[in-house]
């Protein structure tokens, strides 16, 4: 990896043209010095924390700000007014010593600065060059650099979720949570290697093997997602949960015009996620059919109910459904006994309506007036039910479908080639016998390579370019 070019760089940070304020940004070392070449200080503040100005000497990261004038042009032209933010090296979003110039928007101002600052030694940034200096200097890591990009560009509220998670490091973390995984059987194998002669025994060939099922397995699972690789919010989803026999299956049927789900009067069918495909005018919508709630539980009903558990931690809006000729008492208590976050993402679903009389769903409508009343048999309801889902679409409010991760092109590329690895080596150490723990340390780090790339701890030159030049000016 290079380091951050030495030189200070300057950029208009907001929008090109006319605004109300302007911001320029300015990073480097000695950035500071230069500043006051041209700003004259007329007031100040640190909150507190930090006295302002570039000869204080005090630690700290709160940023200074200063109020003053620019002397941009000779002769007698008055004094553009000015705010200055200064950063301290090691507190800035670069992580060198930086400085913010919020001035008036007038273009013409905005193009002297940078004229003026050119002139005194301060370069043009290229392209995500203050992005990159902050991945350079540690900052932040790959995956948060390339989030960066992907939040400027984001086009609907779910784009807009998964550029933040990532940038909050979601993705970094499950990454190095799994290279962690690799790293933890390399170091395995590498210490019967190195005390061989101290009877340390390395793991069996059995054991890596079980391993790299494990880790494969988790590969396969981000691969595997609608959303891995391509546009967020394409493959939304929405839940369909509820207690057992509440018409969950019978419902993702109707609303999908075909059987995907086994639709019996035993309570429990549906023991594993079951998913249907619905088109809205936004485009589609995955529908997942989770196994119902259930008071006592055997083994495999244990093990429904935790899937059903494990999908709605995610963050997907939900569908719930009740059965609707279950006594109102008994609904309500249901519904009040669930958490209150996953109350403020579901939508209440009275199935089966053709059951009860025309009173009794009079008397639903004025105790949940927000409630939407259907019926899978009888088909009635079930456009208001298709209209909800797609106002949930355009509102924003699915999340990237199965998981908070979103990977782009270069992330899954990645993940493909550390799970090939994965593979072959597992193969190797089933069929052709071979155990020796030197070769298979090749592949594994080969393997944790592939997830370093990910996250920036390996990366070449014409990686860095290629993500960088995709990026705007200023950023």
């Amino acid at each position: 990896m290079t380091g951050a070019r030495p030189e200070p760089i300057a950029a208009l940070a907001t929008v090109v043209g006319e605004s109300e304020t302007a911001l320029v940004r300015i990073s480097g070392p000695g950035c500071h010095a230069i500043l006051a070449q041209i700003f004259v200080a007329g007031g100040s503040s640190s909150g507190g924390a930090v006295p302002p100005g570039p000869a204080s000497t005090k630690k700290g990261a709160a940023p200074s700000i200063e109020r003053g004038a620019l002397t941009l042009f000779p002769g007698d032209r008055p004094l553009l007014p000015a705010i200055v933010v200064r950063y301290r090296e090691g507190h800035s979003y670069t992580g060198e010593e930086s400085v913010e110039i919020l001035l008036p928007g007038a273009p013409i101002w905005a193009r002297a600065l940078l004229a003026t600052l050119e002139g005194i030694g301060v370069g043009p940034a290229g392209p995500g060059e203050f992005t990159r200096r902050a991945f350079e200097n540690g900052r932040i890591d790959l995956t948060r650099a390339e989030s960066v990009a992907a939040l400027i560009a984001a086009e609907s509220a779910t784009a807009e979720r998964a550029a933040r998670l990532t940038l909050e490091g979601v993705l970094a973390d499950a990454v190095r949570a799994v290279a962690d995984r690799i790293h933890d059987t390399i170091a395995l194998l590498e210490a019967g290697l190195d005390f061989a002669d101290q009877e340390v025994e390395p793991p069996s060939p059995h054991l890596v093997r079980e391993t790299l099922a494990g880790i494969e397995s988790e590969l396969l699972t981000w691969l595997l997602r609608p959303d891995a690789g391509g546009r967020v919010g394409e493959n939304a989803r929405c839940l369909l949960w509820g207690r057992t026999n509440a018409g969950k299956s019978s419902l993702l049927n109707a609303l999908c015009a075909e059987d995907r789900a086994l639709v019996s009067a035993r309570e429990g069918t549906t023991t594993d996620a079951v998913s249907g495909r619905l088109e809205t005018p936004l485009g589609a919508v995955e529908l997942l059919d989770l196994p119902g709630l259930k008071g006592q539980h055997s083994a495999i009903e244990a093990r429904a109910d935790d899937l059903a558990r494990r999908s709605v931690a995610e963050e997907d809006p939900i569908l719930y459904l009740f059965d609707a000729g279950r006594p109102s008492a008994e609904l309500a208590v249901e519904w009040a006994e669930l958490p209150s976050d996953l109350r403020g993402r579901s939508t209440r679903v009275l199935q089966k309506i053709d059951r009860v009389s025309p009173t009794a769903r009079a008397d639903w409508s004025r105790r949940w007036p927000d409630a939407l009343q259907c019926s899978a048999l009888t088909g009635e309801g079930l456009d208001s039910v298709r209209d909800r889902i797609a106002l949930l679409r355009q509102s924003g409010a699915f999340v990237p479908s199965g998981s908070s991760l979103h990977f782009n092109d270069r992330q899954r590329r990645r993940i493909e080639e550390c799970r090939a690895t994965l593979l072959t080596l597992a193969d190797d150490l089933k069929t052709a016998g071979r155990t020796e723990p030197e070769l298979v340390v090749v592949d594994l780090r080969r393997a944790h390579g592939s997830l370093e790339e990910i996250t920036g701890e390996i990366v070449t030159e014409e990686t860095l370019t290629r993500i960088f030049s995709r990026f705007c000016v200023g950023k």
